[in-house]
């Protein structure tokens, strides 16, 4: 062995018995340190102390029996203190009265076959929809009501709030799939979904459906997505496109309505923007639109 070697095993081997004795010396310390507690601080402690429910053979009922001596678990009589709500939307756009004022009807002219597909879409499905539910008739002969805008807006909010979040999950599990960034777009998908789903929150204020309405609801919605999402993995320009147009009517319907709506109708023409921008985009281009804009 020569000098070297030797001069490093003896380094190893001190290394090791220092450790070794720090070791020692901090578990007398410890050991020391825990009898300076009398038993009822001890006995404290192990009462007090957090169990880790994922090592418990019995977690559920374990949880439970400590969760009796909760407060909210005691029948005592008094009160219970309703905390308010919080908020747990996505940022969105907050849009000024001035805005809101000035949202116009606008038409995008289609261009090319994907476009004027799009477009050919959503005109024969907001056709068919004004005859099934006598929209433009009751337009016309001015018998619209409140109910029977507050039925409208209702259905077609349930059905606005499919296409951002059903584009967002495709995107989502095509970046997982390919394993590549996303660039954005998955964040303004979902919160335009739950913008549209907050619209319906509010109009729920005012009307309570039925349940035929209901029933109607879930057919479209089972039809409408298994649809939108088979159309987006075909094609997400098209997809996109479709949602412009699609908002387009719904400026034009929130215009001919009520004006007391009218920050809704922003939100349409915000979304009238995006899909028409992310439609123009490549798939792999960064999102233009950040959080509140």
């Amino acid at each position: 062995m020569t000098y070297f070697a030797r001069t490093a095993l003896l380094f190893d081997n001190n290394c090791l018995n220092s450790l070794v004795r720090l070791q020692c010396v901090s578990r007398a310390r410890v050991s020391t340190s825990c009898w300076k507690y009398n038993s009822k601080t001890f006995d404290e402690k192990v009462e007090h102390q957090t169990i880790n429910r994922l090592k418990e053979p019995e977690p559920f009922k374990n949880y439970a029996k400590q969760s009796e001596n909760l407060k909210h678990f005691a029948n005592t009589g008094a009160l219970v203190v309703v905390k308010k709500e919080e908020e747990y939307t996505l940022p969105h756009p907050i849009w000024s009265k001035g805005e809101a004022e000035e949202v116009e009807v606008t038409h995008r002219k289609p261009v090319g076959l994907t476009d004027n597909l799009a477009y050919l879409t959503v005109s024969a499905m907001r056709l068919g929809f004004d005859i099934f539910s006598g929209y433009k008739v009751q337009i016309r002969l001015g018998t619209l009501d409140e109910r029977a805008v507050l039925t409208r807006c209702i259905f077609l909010e349930t059905v606005a709030g499919v296409p951002g979040f059903a584009a967002g999950m495709i995107r989502h599990l095509h970046s997982l799939r390919k394993m590549e960034r996303d660039h954005g777009w998955i964040h303004t998908l979902i919160e335009e979904a739950e913008n549209e789903r907050m619209h319906l929150m509010t109009f729920l204020q005012l009307r309570h459906p039925g349940p035929f309405f209901r029933g109607s609801v879930i057919l479209t919605q089972l039809v409408f997505t298994a649809a939108f999402s088979l159309a987006y993995v075909v094609s997400p320009h098209f997809c996109h496109r479709f949602v412009g147009y699609l908002e387009e009517q719904a400026v034009v319907t929130y215009s001919d309505i009520l004006q007391t709506y009218l920050h809704t109708r922003a939100d349409e023409a915000h979304h009238r923007v995006v899909n028409h921008t992310l439609g123009d985009m490549d798939l792999k281009h960064k999102n233009p639109f950040g959080p509140g804009e």
